[in-house]
């Protein structure tokens, strides 16, 4: 959810959450956050098909490769952005 918490955050991203992709089948018709699971990686076609979406955004790091491979094809032959959104800890060195 920090992706999630910084697109509505952050207004300046510009950012309008339309829903989530879920490859969790138990997660298929369910809402996160106020926000639809749409579907799964593979229904991505069919998603993007019935709803207006110019940005497809990444959160997961553990998507296998030739699932996103296929993503990329399918957002570019739509011009679709895609977009991974990352998260992490940097050392900050200390002035000593």
């Amino acid at each position: 959810m920090n992706a999630l918490n910084e697109f509505l955050h952050n207004p300046g991203l510009g950012l309008r959450p339309g829903g989530f992709i879920d490859d969790d089948l138990r997660n298929q018709g369910k809402q996160v956050n106020g926000y639809p699971v749409l579907g799964t990686i593979d229904s991505i076609e069919s998603i993007l098909e019935k709803n207006s979406i110019s940005e497809v955004i990444v959160t997961s790091d553990h998507i296998p490769k030739e699932k996103l491979n296929r993503l990329s094809l399918i957002c570019s032959s739509r011009q679709i952005s895609l977009r991974r959104f990352q998260a992490h800890l940097e050392e900050i060195p200390l002035n000593r």
